[in-house]
């Protein structure tokens, strides 16, 4: 199935990495809270937060 807007006007895509959205806001607003209380609310039940997942934390943002 293909989709197309009828209005004639396309908008230049981008990539994901270049768009601002509400979930890069979110991790740039609150990582530094984030980090300190993941070990202590979020550590036990997900596991420690190893530097892959930091990586791909700092790549958003």
């Amino acid at each position: 199935m293909y989709f197309c807007s009828v209005s004639g006007k396309k908008p230049d895509s981008i990539t994901g990495l270049e768009r601002w959205s509400n979930y890069k806001t979110i991790w740039t607003r609150h990582w530094i809270d984030f980090i300190k209380i993941y070990p202590y609310k979020f550590e036990e039940p997900y596991g420690k937060l190893d530097d892959d997942k930091k990586e791909e934390v700092r790549k958003l943002i």
